[in-house]
């Protein structure tokens, strides 16, 4: 009996001390995620801006289609279906969107979104 006591003293004094062993630092602060379209009646871009909290930026350039209504309206349903595959991403890692705005200057449509961990 004492042979078992020693190494499940030894077994169970390990495993409590593991409950305090430093775990890796997820990230902290905010992230942004900024859908933009710019252009006039001919000419337009679509693209999607992700600011990491430390500060680095991902931009994805999306097709944009002018010339018509109809296409215009597609370029828009396009930007915002992209927006939200990424917003579902970031969902899925842990972030959550805290806030958002919509910013018309000019011929430029911008929607950022802050995110939150």
């Amino acid at each position: 009996m004492k042979k078992l006591l020693l190494p499940a003293l030894l077994l169970v004094t390990a495993l409590g001390s593991w409950a305090f062993y430093p775990k890796t630092a997820e990230p902290q602060g905010y992230m942004m995620v900024i859908g933009r379209i710019a252009g006039n009646g001919f000419s337009a871009k679509n693209s999607i801006s992700t600011i990491m909290p430390d500060g680095q930026m991902q931009t994805q350039e999306l097709d944009a289609k002018t010339g018509s209504v109809s296409k215009l309206t597609g370029s828009f349903d396009q930007l915002h279906q992209a927006e939200l595959k990424k917003l579902n991403e970031l969902r899925q890692v842990g972030w959550r969107v805290v806030n958002s705005t919509q910013m018309t200057a000019g011929a430029a449509i911008e929607t950022t979104y802050l995110l939150d961990k």
